[in-house]
C-alpha cells in the first residue's frame, strides 16, 4: 500500500473555490484567486528550504539509516554554517514574483512568528491585495470582492503544516515522521542529487514530499510537493537557481515554480530575523481590509 492510499479523508473545507467562470461582487475573475493562491503556496519556499537546523543526526537515529541521517547532518551545515539556531524567533522575507505566461508582477511579503503564526500578502501594484494568515489556531484568507474566509478542513491542514515546514527552529527529523533516500543518485539541473522522500505523520492528511539534495554542495536543487488547493490536490515542483545568505542563513534567493502548467519565477528581495512582531498581526480580520476594485473587463 502506498503513502497515498494510507492517508485518510479529511472534511471539506468550509469556503469552496468558485468556478472558474464565475465573479466575485466586485465582478472580478476568478482567475485571479487561483493565480494568487498558486503564488501564495510558494511563497514561503526560502524559509521552508532553509529551515533545517538543529540536530539531526540525534533525532533521526529510530527514524532514518546512517546514510541519510549523515546527509541531513551536512543540509544542516550547509544552511547554517554559523549555527544560531537558538537566536531566531521570528522572519520577514520579502519577494518579487513574475507569472511570464500571464504577464503578470507581484510582491509578496512573507511573515513568520515562532512558534506557529504566519501572515502573508501578495500585492500586484494599483490593483488589489490578498492575505492568507494563521493566528496558531485559525487560517483564513481576506481577498478583495470575496471578504474574508475562515480556512477548514484539508486548506487548514496544508496550512498548518507550511507554517511548521517554514519554523527555522525545527530540523527535518521534527518536521516529518520518516525520511528515506533513493538508492541511485539523479541528475537534476546539471547537478548530481541524493532523492530524499520525507512523509508526514498518516493522520496527517499531507502527502509526502520529494527533495533533491546537492551531493556537493548539500543545499535543495530541487522540491516536489502536493498542496490542497481549493480544487483539490496539485503537484508543485519547485527548482532552486540561486542561493545567498542572510544573517548567517544560506537560502535559496532565486527559483521557479510549476503548478497546474503555471510557471512562476521568484526573486528574494531581503530576508529579515528576529522583527518585532505583534500577535494581533495575524489574527482574522473582522471584516474585509482589502480595497475593493472593478474587474469587470476581465474573462
Amino acid at each position: 500500500m502506498n503513502v497515498a492510499e494510507r492517508l485518510p479523508e479529511v472534511a471539506p473545507s468550509r469556503w469552496e473555490w468558485p468556478a472558474a467562470g464565475q465573479t466575485g461582487k466586485d465582478g472580478s475573475s476568478m482567475k485571479w484567486r487561483r493565480m494568487f493562491w498558486m503564488v501564495w503556496c510558494c511563497g514561503w519556499m526560502p524559509a521552508a528550504v532553509a529551515g533545517t537546523d538543529g540536530d539531526p543526526v540525534a533525532a533521526a537515529q529510530a527514524l532514518m539509516d546512517k546514510p541519510v541521517a549523515a546527509v541531513v547532518e551536512k543540509m544542516d551545515r550547509a544552511m547554517f554554517p554559523e549555527g544560531k539556531k537558538e537566536t531566531y524567533f521570528s522572519t520577514e522575507v520579502k519577494m518579487k514574483v513574475t507569472v511570464p505566461l500571464q504577464q503578470m508582477a507581484m510582491e509578496v511579503t512573507t511573515l513568520y512568528k515562532a512558534p506557529d503564526k504566519m501572515l502573508s500578502t501578495l500585492r500586484v501594484a494599483n490593483l488589489m491585495d490578498i492575505k492568507q494568515g494563521y493566528d496558531g489556531r485559525i487560517g483564513w484568507m481576506s481577498t478583495a470582492g470575496l471578504g474574508v474566509q475562515q480556512l477548514s478542513g484539508k486548506m487548514l491542514d496544508e496550512m498548518k503544516f507550511q507554517v511548521k515546514f517554514g519554523n527555522p527552529a525545527l530540523s527535518l527529523n521534527d518536521i516529518f515522521t520518516r525520511i528515506a533516500m533513493a538508492p541511485d543518485k539523479e541528475k537534476i539541473n546539471g547537478h548530481n542529487c541524493y532523492r530524499l522522500i520525507c512523509e508526514m505523520p498518516p493522520d496527517s492528511g499531507i502527502a509526502p514530499y520529494t527533495l533533491w539534495v546537492d551531493d556537493q554542495s548539500y543545499r535543495v536543487v530541487r522540491m516536489k510537493l502536493t498542496a490542497q488547493s481549493p480544487n483539490g490536490p496539485v503537484e508543485a515542483v519547485n527548482d532552486m537557481e540561486e542561493y545567498g545568505t542572510f544573517d548567517g542563513v544560506v537560502m535559496p534567493v532565486k527559483f521557479t515554480s510549476r503548478m497546474l502548467n503555471i510557471e512562476t519565477q521568484t526573486t528574494v528581495v531581503s530576508c529579515k530575523f528576529n522583527v518585532p512582531m505583534d500577535d494581533a498581526l495575524f489574527a482574522m480580520p473582522s471584516e474585509d481590509e482589502t480595497l475593493e476594485f472593478d474587474f469587470s473587463s476581465e474573462d
